[in-house]
């Protein structure tokens, strides 16, 4: 198997340990990796598809070709409104999901704020409060909502990642861990690794953000959202007794 890539890592929206470790990870499964790679044509032989890079030439059974996305406002006839796009064409809107148009809302993927299905819905069950109601109770922090990326394996994240706090100035600190879970202690191979990192902030303990990467990382990191959506402080984690065997139970040993 192979992964090309036009940057010299993946996932660069996220934490750069998120994309360094699951491009590791792969490697380790013996996928060959080529960063810094422009796909310049392809050509089908037969059963073969054969991609022709910038680099090298790859032979292969089958080709899947991710090339993002972008928010679909082209047909929206905006032209006649004074709804005004940024620049990658996602409708702008205040904290109420009003666009500059004050007759015009938008929410979901469309305003490319944070591009997950329940974060649209909940957009929709928050705009509804407010156009019914008048009432502005409920507020959305994006910065509070856990995601998920089901590579193997898996990564759970939630709040800033480093790249976040350095563009915003915050100062932080770090504390991170990688093991082999005790389940696996009998293998070989190095499987099933696990890596956890959380950002805090130096003078308050405050937690800004925690990357889970192992099994089930999406199921812990959903606990985890709970508990970050009330704000959670490295005490809060000190003080919770860890459930002895799990990998989880290095969150609240790590302090």
């Amino acid at each position: 198997m192979n992964l090309i890539f036009r940057k010299k890592t993946i996932l660069n929206e996220f934490d750069t340990d998120i994309g360094s470790r699951v491009l590791y990870y792969a490697q380790k499964k013996g996928i060959k990796i080529f960063s810094k790679t422009f796909l310049k044509k392809i050509i089908k032989k037969n059963d073969k598809v054969i991609a022709l890079t910038n680099k090298v030439s790859i032979k292969s059974d089958l080709l899947i070709y991710a090339i993002g996305r972008s928010p679909n406002t082209k047909n929206l006839n905006l032209t006649n409104t004074k709804v005004k796009l940024d620049e990658n064409n996602a409708v702008k809107v205040d904290r109420n999901s009003r666009s500059n148009d004050k007759t015009i809302f938008a929410i979901g993927d469309v305003t490319n704020r944070k591009n997950l299905t329940p974060v649209a819905i909940r957009e929709a069950m928050i705009l509804f409060d407010y156009l019914s109601n008048k009432k502005n109770n409920l507020k959305l922090d994006y910065n509070k909502v856990a995601s998920a990326i089901f590579t193997q394996p898996e990564v759970g994240s939630i709040g800033y990642g480093e790249k976040d706090l350095k563009k915003l100035k915050i100062k932080y600190k770090v504390l991170s861990t990688e093991f082999s879970p005790l389940k696996y202690s009998f293998y070989k191979s190095q499987k099933g690794k696990v890596f956890i990192k959380i950002l805090y902030c130096p003078r308050t303990e405050k937690v800004l953000g925690i990357i889970y990467i192992g099994e089930s990382a999406a199921e812990i990191i959903q606990s985890l959202a709970i508990s970050f959506q009330k704000n959670l402080y490295l005490k809060d984690l000190s003080q919770t007794i860890p459930v002895h065997p799990t990998s989880s139970e290095e969150l609240v040993t790590i302090i």
